[in-house]
Parts: structure tokens; sequence; C-alpha cells
């Protein structure tokens, strides 16, 4: 006796689907670690010296070449160059 038509098409599509809901899966896991890795991570203090030192470098250019390379350091780092003018206007 013949298995019922629909029966064998309820397995197969039963196989694909949990093959299918298992490589979702793992895309998702893949995706969620990949935003982990490329999330920031907060400063460290080395972060911050790299930071302090390009403002100072920043607001002592004399050329463009230092200026543009300060401000390149300082638009990578995510530095922000307002805490450091207030600080340096306390002083």
């Amino acid at each position: 006796m013949q298995p019922d038509v629909t029966v064998v098409v309820a397995k197969k599509n039963r196989i694909w689907f949990s093959a299918a809901g298992a490589f979702m899966v793992a895309m998702m896991v893949l995706t969620i670690l990949t935003v982990a890795y490329m999330a920031p991570v907060p400063d460290t203090r080395q972060e911050y010296a790299i930071c302090d030192r390009a403002f100072k470098d920043f607001m002592a250019a004399e050329n463009l070449v230092d200026l543009e390379r300060a401000k390149f350091i300082l638009e990578k780092l995510n530095c922000s160059i307002a805490q450091r003018l207030e600080r340096r206007a306390r002083e």
C-alpha cells in the first residue's frame, strides 16, 4: 500500500522547514555577533590620551597638513572637541 501523497509532502516540508529554520537561526546569531563586534566600545584611558594629544595638535597646528591630521584623528575616534574646549577654558 502506497503512503498518502499529502503525508509524504508534509514530511518533506517538515524537513525543509526545520533546515530553513536552523539556517535562519544561524544567520540571526551571526548577525547579532557581527553587530556586537562592530559596536563601539567605551573609551579607554589610552583613547582619552590620544584624543587629548590630537586636540592639542589641532589647536597648535602650524600648517594645513597638521591641522587635517589632527582633525582626522579626532573624527575617527569620536573625540568630543566641545568637552576639550570647555576643559581648556577652565584651565
